[in-house]
């Protein structure tokens, strides 16, 4: 605006928006590892049957969309990182959301330890 205001020729900035969009790209990875990571944290330090299950899989499945589309728009090695992150907790949810279950009384935990050999 000040430019045609003072009747000077008026400056494309590409190299800013350039810079721009590299920036929030790099801040959208960055933050989204960091949100796994934290989920992550909780998840694994939580008692299990403090957890809900179900919102955890819909997290996961969001985390995993998410970790993808990045992935496949940068390509490089924190990305990358944050995908196999992610489809490896995906690979283990159909577990945790049948130990999550809520109905699952006393008895039924003692057949699962006595089916691995834990007291």
């Amino acid at each position: 605006e000040y430019q045609r205001l003072f009747e000077i020729p008026v400056s494309e900035w590409t190299n800013l928006r350039d810079i721009q969009n590299r920036y929030k790209q790099r801040y959208d990875i960055w933050s989204t590892l960091d949100r796994w990571q934290e989920k992550k944290h909780k998840w694994g330090t939580s008692p299990l049957d403090t957890l809900d299950v179900e919102v955890m899989r819909d997290e996961v499945n969001e985390f995993f969309k998410t970790a993808f589309t990045l992935h496949k728009d940068t390509k490089d090695d924190v990305t990358e990182y944050l995908l196999d992150c992610v489809k490896e907790e995906k690979q283990y949810m159909p577990v945790i959301i049948d130990l999550g279950n809520k109905n699952l009384k006393r008895e039924h935990w003692a057949k699962i330890f006595a089916g691995m050999q834990k007291p």
